[in-house]
C-alpha cells in the first residue's frame, strides 16, 4: 500500500534472513507507466503462501486513479506466481482481464492457496473466484447480487470479500469473512462449494446512523449500515429481510408528524420514502434519485413540520459548492433545489441540524463544515440568510455534530479528529464559546448532545462508547465513560423519544443498543431527591413558592416527566434569599418536578399542577 508520500506500492520485497532482500518492482514501473488514468497509480498487494511447497506463493496486486468523486480507486490490476519462494514472479490470468471482479480494491481484496494443492488458488473481490490450474483460469463460484436480484446461479456469499481461511488445514472446511459477516463452505473441494450464512448472533454491524419511532414504547427503528443496507429492527433479531433498502445506509428518518412513514438514503443523497400500516407492514411508497451529489455518507436532516429534507450538496470535488440540497414535500411529491448559501466555505457540510426553535412556517438550521466553520442559517426552505458563528478558536477540523438545549442560545457541538478539542459550548447563540472537552480523552467524537432532561449535562458518542459530563458549568469538567450493557466501540449517533424518554444509540461494529432515561444517562449522580425542599401549595395552578432559605442555589428548573424543560432561571449561589415565587401561567395539567442546584449537588422534589 502507499505510504503518506504516495510511495512504496506494488512492490515485493524478498528475505531468507531477514538482512538481505530482493526487489521485485517491475510491476510497479509498469503501472506508473500506463497511459491511463484511471489505472496509473500503484496500488496494494495481498500476498498468499502455498503450505504444501514453500515455493510457490500468489500475489494479487492493485492500481487505480482519481475517480469523478475525487477518490482515489483502486481495482484490481493482475495476479503473479513465483515457483521460486518469491524471487522471480510471472503474470497469470485473472477472473476478468479488466480487474472488475475486483473493483473495489482498496476496500476488498483478497486472495489464498489450498493448504493441500499448490494449484487451486481462491481470490475475492466482490464475489469468490477458484482457480484449479494455479490460475491459468477461474471460474466465479459465489455470486451476491443475484440474491436480491432473484437470479442467483451460485451460492450466496456477500460482497467485499476481506479473509479466506481454511480450517485446520482442511480444503473442504473454508470460511469467507466479507461486508456480510462470516460464510462457511463445508464441501470446498467440489468444484463450485456451497456456502452458508453463520451470522446468527453474531452482532456485527457497523451502523452509520438510526432513527427511532416516535410513538411511546414502540420498539420500531430505523439505522443505515456499511454495505448492509438500512435496516429495520421490531423488536426481534434482524436478519436480511429486515433491509428495507440497501447500498451503504446513510441518514435516515422517521417522519414525526406520521409516524407511518420514514425516509432512508444510500450514499451521494438518494433516498427511498417507505410506508407502514397499522401492523408495521412496509412497502417503498417512491426514490428520489434526481439529485446525485454530496458526500458518500452525506449528512441530512428532515423538518417534519414542514416535510422538507436538507442535505449537503457538496461533494469531495467540490460540485455544488456552498450549496444546499432542499427536497420539499419529501414524504408526498418531492421536488428538490440546489440552494446556494453564499457562506464563502470551499468544502462539504459536514454536519446539518435543524432547529426544533424555528418559526412556525420556516426551518433554521445549524450547519457545520469539514473546515471547523459553523454558520447558522435562517429560511432555509427559500431564501437563506447566513450568520458565520465560527468560535475564533475553533480548530481546523470536522465538525461532527450540533445540539442545542432549551433555546437557540445555548449550542453545543463536537469535533471527529485526534488531536483537537473535541466539544464547544456557547450559551450566548454563538457570539462567545468555550471549550468544555475538559478531562474526555483524545478521540473522536462522532455525536453530541445536551441531556434531555437537564442542559447542563452533555452526553457523547465517541470511538470508546459513550461518555457523559454531569456538569458542564464546572471549572475542570470531568466526562466520565457510561457503556454499562454497551462496549468501549465507536459510537457514530444517539437519538432520544421524548415520549418514554428512550435513547437508541448506533454502534459502529457492535448493532444498536437502546436505554430508557434511567440510570447512568439520568441525573447526575450527586442528585437527591430532598423531600424537605419545600413547595407550597402542593398541588397549585402554577401559582406556587419554592423555599430556598438553607440553599446556596445556582439555579432552578422546571421539568415535566418527559425531562422538557419548562422553566429555568439562574441564581446567585447565595443563602437565604427567602422563598423564590413562580407564576407559571398557561402551563398544562400534570406532574412536574423542580430540580435546584448548588455547587456540589441537586436538589429535586416533586409538585402537581392542577
Amino acid at each position: 500500500q502507499r505510504n503518506l508520500e504516495n510511495n512504496g506500492a506494488a512492490v515485493i520485497l524478498c528475505s531468507d534472513d531477514g538482512l538481505t532482500w530482493s526487489v521485485f518492482s517491475d510491476i510497479q514501473l509498469e503501472i506508473e507507466m500506463s497511459s491511463n488514468p484511471a489505472r496509473n497509480i500503484p496500488g496494494r498487494i495481498i500476498l498468499t503462501a502455498s503450505q504444501s511447497d514453500s515455493n510457490i506463493v500468489y500475489a494479487v496486486v492493485a492500481s487505480g486513479g482519481y475517480s469523478s468523486e475525487g477518490f482515489l480507486k483502486d481495482i484490481a490490476y493482475t495476479i503473479l506466481r513465483s515457483n521460486d519462494g518469491g524471487i522471480s514472479w510471472a503474470k497469470t490470468s485473472m477472473p476478468a482481464g479488466d480487474g472488475s471482479w475486483a473493483r473495489l480494491a482498496w476496500h476488498a481484496l483478497v486472495i489464498q492457496v489450498d493448504p493441500s494443492n499448490p494449484e487451486v488458488v481462491y481470490a475475492g473481490g466482490l464475489d469468490v473466484h477458484k482457480s484449479t490450474d494455479g490460475g491459468d483460469s477461474w471460474q466465479r463460484i459465489s455470486d451476491w447480487k443475484g440474491m436480491y436480484a432473484g437470479y442467483g446461479d451460485r451460492s450466496y456469499v456477500h460482497a467485499d470479500q476481506h479473509k479466506i481461511l481454511f480450517l485446520d488445514g482442511s480444503s473442504s472446511h473454508i470460511v469467507f469473512a466479507t461486508d456480510g459477516g462470516v460464510f462457511y463452505s463445508s464441501d470446498g473441494t467440489e468444484e463450485y462449494p456451497q456456502t452458508a450464512e453463520r451470522n446468527k448472533a453474531f452482532n456485527t454491524l457497523q451502523y452509520y446512523t438510526c432513527d427511532i419511532h416516535p410513538e411511546e414504547d414502540k420498539q420500531f427503528f430505523i439505522a443505515g449500515t456499511q454495505d448492509n443496507g438500512t435496516m429495520r429492527y421490531l423488536d426481534y433479531p434482524v436478519s436480511v429481510s429486515d433491509m428495507v433498502s440497501g447500498g451503504d445506509g446513510a441518514y435516515c428518518f422517521f417522519d414525526q408528524d406520521e409516524p407511518g412513514t420514514f425516509i432512508t438514503s444510500v450514499y451521494n443523497n438518494r433516498y427511498y420514502v417507505f410506508k407502514t400500516n397499522v401492523n408495521d407492514e412496509t412497502y417503498l411508497f417512491g426514490n428520489i434519485d434526481d439529485y446525485y451529489s454530496g458526500t458518500f455518507i452525506n449528512p441530512a436532516d428532515f423538518d417534519s413540520r414542514l416535510n422538507i429534507l436538507y442535505a449537503n450538496a457538496t461533494t469531495f470535488t467540490l460540485d455544488h459548492r456552498d450549496e444546499l440540497l432542499v427536497i420539499k414535500d419529501a414524504t408526498q411529491n418531492p421536488g428538490g433545489t440546489f440552494l446556494p448559501l453564499s457562506t464563502g466555505t470551499s468544502v462539504p457540510f459536514s454536519h446539518v441540524r435543524v432547529s426544533e426553535f424555528s418559526p412556525l412556517s420556516s426551518s433554521t438550521l445549524f450547519l457545520g463544515t469539514q473546515s471547523g466553520e459553523l454558520f447558522k442559517v435562517k429560511h432555509a426552505e427559500a431564501f437563506p440568510v447566513t450568520e458565520n458563528i465560527t468560535g475564533s478558536e475553533f480548530p481546523s477540523s470536522n465538525i461532527s455534530c450540533v445540539d442545542l438545549g432549551n433555546s437557540e442560545e445555548e449550542i453545543i457541538l463536537s469535533f471527529s479528529n485526534y488531536g483537537v478539542e473535541s466539544v464547544w459550548e456557547s450559551q450566548d447563540g454563538g457570539s462567545s464559546w468555550r471549550n468544555v472537552e475538559g478531562d474526555l480523552p483524545d478521540m473522536p467524537v462522532r455525536w453530541i448532545m445536551y441531556h434531555p432532561s437537564y442542559s447542563r449535562k452533555a452526553i457523547a458518542a465517541t470511538e470508546l462508547g459513550i461518555w457523559v459530563a454531569d456538569d458542564l458549568d464546572e471549572q475542570d469538567i470531568h466526562w466520565r465513560p457510561a457503556n454499562d450493557g454497551l462496549a468501549n466501540v465507536r459510537i457514530d449517533m444517539i437519538k432520544y423519544r421524548e415520549s418514554d424518554q428512550t435513547f437508541l444509540i448506533a454502534s459502529h461494529g457492535r448493532g444498536l443498543f437502546s436505554t430508557s432515561n434511567t440510570g447512568t444517562l439520568n441525573r447526575p449522580p450527586d442528585a437527591v431527591r430532598n423531600k424537605d425542599l419545600m413547595i407550597y401549595p402542593n398541588p397549585n395552578n402554577g401559582n406556587f413558592r419554592l423555599d430556598l432559605k438553607q440553599i446556596k442555589a445556582k439555579d432552578v428548573s422546571i421539568n415535566s416527566v418527559d425531562g422538557k424543560i419548562v422553566y429555568h432561571k439562574d441564581l446567585d449561589g447565595k443563602a437565604g434569599r427567602g422563598d423564590l415565587h413562580f407564576d407559571l401561567k398557561g402551563i398544562a395539567p400534570g406532574v412536574y418536578f423542580v430540580r435546584v442546584r448548588t455547587d456540589n449537588q441537586v436538589y429535586e422534589s416533586k409538585f402537581i399542577i392542577k
